[in-house]
């Protein structure tokens, strides 16, 4: 379960870092 929720941080951690380097 932790390991889930670590993940899922992750994914959407990634996501904004992506967002930002678009914009």
């Amino acid at each position: 379960m932790l390991r889930r929720v670590a993940t899922l941080l992750l994914d959407s951690g990634w996501k904004m870092v992506n967002l930002d380097a678009t914009i």
